[in-house]
This record gives C-alpha cells, structure tokens and sequence, in this order.
C-alpha cells in the first residue's frame, strides 16, 4: 500500500513539473510576434541562442499599445523575467534577453553628462535588467560570449533595436568585471572586432561618431596598462572622467579619432 502511495505522489509530482515545462514552452510559442523581427536578433548574424527569453509584448505590436493603456507598470510587469528561469538559462541566452529588453535609459536625455554611471543605475534598478545583471555576474564566461555577439553584430537600421543593441553590446562590454575575465590577446582581438563595428556604425549618414565603442576600446587598453595612451589621455582635459564615467564632455570627433588611432596602434 505504501508503495502504491508512494507511486502515486511521484507520478503527481512528475505531471506536475511537466505541466509547468509545457505551460513556458506554450507561452514561447504563442507569442504574436516573429522573434527573428521584433527582437534584436536582427542585429546580429548568428542563431538566436534557443533559451533566450521570450517577451509577451514588444514594441510595434497591437499587444504593446494596449499594454500601454493600463499603464507603466502593467507594461514592466509584463516584461518580468522569473527569477527561475533565469537562472536556467545559458550566459549566451541571459545577454541576448538583455539586449532583447525593450525598454533602455535614454542617456542623451539624461541631465547627467556621464553615461556609463546612468546605464548602470539601470542596471541596478530596473527589476529584470538587475536580474539579468546579477547571473551574469555569477558566470565566468560572459567576457567571450560577449565577444560573440560583438563579431555577428550587423547594423540593420530597419531594426527597432539597431541603435539599443550597439549601444548596450558595447557598454556591457566596458563592465571590469566582465572583461576582466579576458586575456590580453582576447582582449587585443575584442578592440580589433570594435574598431571594426565603429567603423560600419560610422559610415551611416546619421551618426558623427560613437563614443560607444571608444570607450570600450579604451577601458580595454587602460586595462591592460598601454602606456602611450594612458600618459595621453591624463594630460587631457576630462580624459580620465571619460575613462571612468564616459564624461561626454570629454567627447569630441578629434578626441574619438585619438582613441581609435591608439587602438589601431596597440594591436599591431
């Protein structure tokens, strides 16, 4: 008899766990939106990691307006990400449901003339975005998946995330923690990709430069003690609060063009 009960509780306990499996994967599946459009994976040429999350709603949908109509926090609440299924996911995953986040902290609105602070406080702040944050620094290989994404990215300008994914890509790569985990040829190879996306990214008539990717570049090669810009960039004005903070009033085309020369020069 007990055997026969034991059975039972077991087999309960397996419907149910597969109920729950069945309902996530229904939930993916029944999304309104075509993932390879309306997410960032249009950014990038690569296969969109299969455990990235899925948001009920994103911009350009019916879905989302209506959201919208009951307010700010129905829609945050909506693109809450569990705990649970975070924690699940691969480091490939977690950054592309980053990058796949609809919502991003407008810097160039911001009062403050430091941006990487701002995109940090987002990240500290916002519910899903600090979830996110903080099981990717639990990991110790987000610095090559990184890089991963950074060599597949594409500017597709028809692409809602165009502008957030470069932007993101790139100011997550300027975390010390993350890009602590390279090594210095890695990190020589990750400058070399930038320059390269810098470039792509500044032949659209639209943009007159990012100081994105040249503050990646430069923390990159601060980090690794380069010699010849470090005794440059202190002599600057605001050079070091750019190094630091991003301090825009730093940024200028001459000074961008500086940067990228010496990460021209440290990977040779």
């Amino acid at each position: 008899m007990k055997t026969k009960l034991l059975f039972v509780v077991i087999l309960g306990m397996s419907l149910s766990i597969t109920s729950c499996s069945n309902d996530e994967d229904n939930l993916a599946l029944t999304r309104s939106y075509d993932p390879e459009v309306l997410t960032s994976r249009a950014c990038f040429n690569m296969e969109r990691p299969k455990d990235a999350y899925l948001y009920p709603v994103v911009p350009g949908t019916s879905e989302w307006s209506a959201l919208h109509e009951q307010g700010l926090e129905a829609v945050y609440k909506a693109l809450r990400v569990p705990h649970s299924t975070l924690r699940k996911m691969s480091t490939m995953g977690l950054i592309q449901t980053y990058l796949d986040y609809p919502y991003r902290p407008n810097t160039s609105l911001s009062n403050s003339l430091k941006f990487f602070p701002f995109f940090l406080e987002h990240l500290e702040i916002d519910e899903t975005c600090k979830s996110i944050y903080n099981e990717l620094k639990r990991r110790s290989d987000v610095g090559v998946s990184l890089m991963t994404f950074y060599k597949s990215f594409v500017y597709n300008p028809a692409s809602y995330y165009a502008d957030m994914a470069f932007q993101n890509l790139n100011l997550m790569a300027s975390i010390d923690v993350f890009y602590k985990q390279l090594e210095t040829v890695e990190k020589r190879e990750l400058i070399k990709i930038a320059l390269e996306k810098e470039k792509m990214f500044d032949e659209d008539d639209k943009y007159w430069g990012t100081p994105y990717a040249c503050f990646l570049i430069a923390r990159l090669m601060s980090s690794e003690n380069y010699t010849p810009f470090i005794e440059t960039i202190n002599k600057m004005e605001f050079g070091n609060s750019f190094l630091n903070d991003m301090d825009m009033c730093f940024w200028g085309e001459d000074n961008g063009e500086l940067i990228l020369s010496f990460g021209r020069e440290f990977i040779e």
